[in-house]
């Protein structure tokens, strides 16, 4: 029988060890991107901003739609101004999409060249 070299025999196992942390660490990285990616499938199915400037906009058409008597002018400078307000949030909205389709991308290029290691 054949007994290695300490030498090789310290080489292999740290050569084994490193390899073993680097598929650890590159398993963990796989997994935080997935996360992400679900993160922005989820952000891109959301349609409750939509949902409530149109709920909104009902209400104010029915406000301004009363006669000049019953018309209550606080309830619709409010939902005017709600209205601008989600309109500006659906605005940021629809850019954060667009930039969260761009990292997708990006990570998806990430992911391919991490398992090309």
């Amino acid at each position: 029988m054949q007994l290695l070299n300490p030498v090789v025999f310290f080489r292999q196992m740290k050569t084994l060890f490193f390899y073993h942390e680097i598929l650890k660490k590159k398993q963990r990285i796989l997994d935080e991107i997935h996360c992400d990616i679900g993160f922005f499938e989820n952000c891109k199915n959301a349609t409750k901003i939509n949902a409530e400037i149109e709920n909104l906009r009902e209400k104010l058409k029915e406000q301004q739609s009363k006669n000049e008597k019953e018309k209550n002018y606080k309830i619709i400078t409010e939902l005017s101004y709600k209205i601008a307000e989600m309109e500006n949030v659906k605005k940021g909205y629809e850019n954060s999409l667009k930039v969260a389709e761009d990292i997708k991308q990006y990570i998806n290029l990430i992911k391919t060249w991490i398992k090309k290691l």
